[in-house]
């Protein structure tokens, strides 16, 4: 008959120790993609302004190129 071999502490620790690690690089991997996606919002936000700087920046131009307003 064989005998099972019961866990040793050392055994034991170390797959605590696994379990550990693997949950921390899992909680490291979200916090990864959390970051990168608020990364990606904040560029297509900042995308979004230079937009309408430019946009704003033309009107201006086209303003002044055309000698103001227009006076009754």
């Amino acid at each position: 008959m064989s005998k099972k071999k019961m866990p040793s502490t050392i055994e034991k620790r170390l797959f605590a120790i696994e379990e550990k690690l693997e949950s921390g690089l899992r909680e490291m991997a979200e916090s990864i993609r959390a970051v990168k996606l608020r990364q990606a919002r904040t560029e297509m936000a900042l995308a979004r302004l230079l937009f309408l700087c430019g946009a704003l920046a033309k009107a201006v131009i086209d303003f002044w190129v055309s000698g103001g307003p227009a006076t009754p």
